[in-house]
């Protein structure tokens, strides 16, 4: 038996909130939207608040808020499909450019195989002896005594081999709940307008039963979550919209192909350090179609590209990070990137949403009362 009551308190605190976690995991689909929505909802109040001094009515405020959202989504919709659909043009008219300049040399690489083929094996009609062969390849008897293809036994031995390796559980096998990402952001998207309509009711929950000792406790709680995770992002922020004219002045000027995409993926990828050079893959491609277009070629382009990232990231490490970002502050980026690794795998694509908080969130919980715990126990 534990003497100690603190000790008691903290243990089944743990023990809670890993069962919270575990059903939260196991039940994604059902909280995680709903916790989302009401989390969204709390972060928008005071913005709400500032508004209802000019509009008293709430449901009439609310309603405008979201139709001033969907208007603007509808029309950003709008703009960036303009841009998609010239930019996809371009491209079809790159690939189809490339090959009828480089018809020739597809043709005397095509005859330099061939010739190739005729030195090796000599014939009139290399296609139709090739055929037959094959044919006699794979339909002569496996009893016959003649080399053949027993497709049958390599069929086995397949099976055999796929016998050893790990099976992955389908859906119908696995225990656990599947939910698609169709029904998670609609289900976001429902709590979300359902809590904002009545997000006074809300605050009134939140006003009555947290208060005292568990109003402390949860404000202990945010500050840490806020120090770790939200002010980091606020601040990673800062160093994001300092280097984003930096890409969008690189890649206005060599009119990149995908701009709009490119800059949104940019921005979403420059909170994780060092992901945004995946980006250099579909960069590549852009670099492709102006070599096409223009008449430098596509290392001139590439180059340019890959030095924009390189001298983004040095401005990012030598200026923006000592002067803006402070220290002892965030998520270690190894640690960051392990949780999302392994959010991703347990949750799916949610889990690259919601992978850093919910490590962030237990990364606190471990600090606040596990380690000292374990350390006093020592």
């Amino acid at each position: 038996m534990l003497a100690n009551p603190k000790l008691k308190t903290i243990l089944f605190q743990i023990l809670g909130f890993s069962l919270t976690l575990g059903i939260l995991v196991y039940y994604y689909g059902i909280f995680l939207p709903f916790l989302a929505a009401l989390f969204m909802g709390f972060a928008l109040q005071p913005f709400l608040l500032k508004l209802q001094k000019r509009i008293k009515n709430w449901d009439l405020l609310v309603s405008l808020f979201l139709a001033s959202i969907a208007l603007l989504m509808l029309s950003s919709t709008v703009f960036l499909g303009a841009f998609l659909n010239r930019d996809f043009q371009r491209f079809s008219k790159s690939i189809d450019v490339l090959l009828v300049e480089n018809q020739d040399n597809l043709d005397a690489g095509a005859e330099k195989i061939k010739d190739y083929l005729q030195l090796i094996y000599p014939s009139e009609n290399l296609s139709a002896d090739l055929k037959t062969d094959l044919q006699k390849l794979i339909n002569t008897p496996a009893d016959s005594g003649s080399s053949a293809l027993n497709f049958d036994a390599l069929g086995e031995s397949f099976e055999k081999l796929k016998a050893l390796l790990p099976k992955s559980k389908t859906k119908e096998e696995s225990s656990r709940p599947a939910f698609s990402s169709l029904y998670l952001w609609g289900a976001f998207l429902l709590y979300f307008v359902l809590i904002l309509y009545q997000l006074p009711y809300f605050q009134k929950v939140k006003e009555r039963y947290f208060k005292g000792f568990m109003a402390e406790r949860s404000q202990a709680f945010w500050q840490d979550f806020d120090q770790s995770f939200l002010r980091y992002f606020r601040l990673r922020t800062k160093i994001i919209l300092w280097l984003m004219p930096l890409y969008l002045v690189a890649f206005v000027l060599l009119d990149m192909p995908g701009i709009s995409l490119l800059l949104i993926a940019l921005f979403l990828l420059l909170y994780i350090p060092y992901f945004h050079y995946l980006l250099l893959i579909p960069i590549a491609l852009g670099c492709v179609v102006l070599s096409v277009e223009q008449a430098q070629s596509f290392l001139f382009f590439f180059a340019i590209s890959a030095g924009v990232f390189v001298l983004a990231s040095i401005i990012e490490e030598a200026l923006l990070i000592p002067r803006i970002m402070e220290k002892n502050i965030g998520i270690n980026p190894v640690i960051m990137v392990l949780g999302l690794s392994f959010w991703t795998f347990t949750l799916g694509n949610l889990g690259i949403l919601i992978g850093i908080p919910i490590t962030s969130l237990v990364l606190i919980y471990t600090k606040r009362y596990l380690l000292p715990l374990y350390l006093k126990e020592a």
